[in-house]
């Protein structure tokens, strides 16, 4: 049988193996987990490095929309100046040109001859009141009427049929037309085309 002290011997020997093999296991165990925390340590700086870059070209990307949106709102703001400039021209154009036009009516309408004013289709543009009394007519009931279409009237038919002959349509042309009624009168007739050409003027004296 073996002493006391042979004992002691083998349970250190066993005991130091152990220990050996937990040693050793333990630096195996210590390499494997180093290991794996590198390589998820260099995931992580790979999945930082991607992102970053991710950052930057969002933020670019979002800068030049900015700039694009910039862009376009200064093109707005210059299609509004542009546009308000174009509608201040044409407030004032239309202002002039409506006083223009009621100068114009003014002239007409206090003109001592009979005056009428007829398109190239002899539709009645404008007549005015010497014209009405010359002709016996009344301007709202001719104005914007084929002169031709207006035979009820004597005074009218006979300018109509004076107005259609060739020789009036172009220049100047004067003409004296006898009228019985409403009273026995004489008027001397004269036309003239306008600059237009589109349209035609008859004086009344």
């Amino acid at each position: 049988m073996l002493d006391e002290k042979s004992k002691y011997k083998i349970e250190l020997e066993r005991t130091k193996k152990e220990f050996k093999k937990l040693q050793k296991e333990l630096e195996e165990t210590k390499t494997i987990f180093k290991i794996k925390v590198e390589a998820r340590t260099k995931e992580l700086r790979e999945l930082a490095e991607n992102l970053d870059e991710k950052v930057k070209e969002r933020t670019k990307e979002l800068e030049e929309s900015r700039t694009a949106l910039m862009n376009m709102l200064e093109d707005a703001e210059e299609s509004r100046k542009a546009l308000t400039n174009v509608l201040e021209d044409v407030d004032e154009a239309r202002r002039r040109a409506e006083e223009e036009r009621d100068n114009t009516k003014a002239i007409i309408t206090n003109f001592a001859d009979g005056l009428m004013i007829l398109d190239k289709e002899n539709k009645i543009i404008l007549i005015n009141p010497e014209g009405e009394r010359f002709l016996d007519v009344n301007a709202k009931e001719v104005e914007g009427k084929i002169l031709g279409a207006l035979i009820k009237k004597p005074s009218l038919k006979k300018l109509a049929e004076l107005l259609s002959a060739e020789e009036t349509k172009e220049g100047l042309f004067r003409k004296e037309l006898s009228f019985k009624k409403p009273t026995e009168r004489v008027l001397e007739v004269t036309t003239v085309s306008l600059a237009s050409r589109e349209r035609k003027r008859c004086n009344f004296t």
